[in-house]
């Protein structure tokens, strides 16, 4: 996460999230700086991610979905209302992170 490859916001269990994607946000609970180089972002389950030779790839085992955007550096910021993430991403000269733990989210 602190080179920007990866974000990864700890829901304390697991279950199924309802995500949205917004073009901005008011009073966001914080942000994640992320490289883009694709311009293609999967959101969903940590383990759908990439990795082991494996990624995700639409199936009906994945629980997720790609978000598209225009390839670069972004500030992910993110928030939790009303039991629904919110999440909004704006460029950034920014791609690297300083985290010393993990961000969890109260759902």
């Amino acid at each position: 996460m602190n080179e920007g490859n990866i974000a990864f916001l700890n829901l304390g269990e697991d279950g199924k999230y309802q995500v949205k994607i917004v073009e901005q946000l008011d009073a966001a609970s914080g942000g994640i700086y992320l490289k883009v180089p694709t311009g293609r972002v999967f959101v969903g389950a940590g383990e759908d991610t990439s990795g082991g030779g494996l990624e995700p790839d639409g199936s009906g085992s994945v629980q997720g979905f790609f978000h598209d955007i225009e390839a670069g550096n972004y500030l992910m910021s993110y928030k939790v209302e009303k039991g629904v993430i919110f999440l909004a991403s704006s460029p950034s000269s920014e791609s690297a992170n300083r985290f010393t733990d993990s961000i969890r989210l109260a759902i």
